[in-house]
């Protein structure tokens, strides 16, 4: 699935350029904007909806969230009564060994 791939290039650029900023300021942004224009030239896209990727920043971790095939940003779907909440979100997900972030 070449969208996926493409998906996949897109939110590892975006992670090389969220490590060069963190090493720079000891924590990652709020916003991906705050990349723009030191660390890249603009936020690459979420192929699947023309967009920039969703970044969910948290406790010196954060999500690269692209809405999947079925266009969706599915963090607040709802499972049937049961059942496991089932996402095709791709995500990017990744925890340094940096230091956590104390509140």
């Amino acid at each position: 699935m070449v969208s996926f791939a493409q998906n996949a290039v897109n939110q590892a650029i975006i992670a090389c350029a969220l490590e060069r900023y963190r090493i720079a300021n000891r924590n990652y942004p709020e916003t991906l904007e705050q990349l723009v224009p030191r660390y890249l030239d603009r936020i690459p896209n979420d192929i699947v909806r023309g967009r920039p990727m969703i970044y969910q920043p948290a406790f010196g971790r954060y999500i690269l969230r692209g809405v999947g095939p079925n266009g969706t940003d599915d963090r607040n779907k709802k499972a049937p009564a049961g059942t496991a909440p089932v996402s095709d979100d791709w995500l990017w997900s990744y925890g340094t060994n940096a230091p956590a972030a104390t509140r």
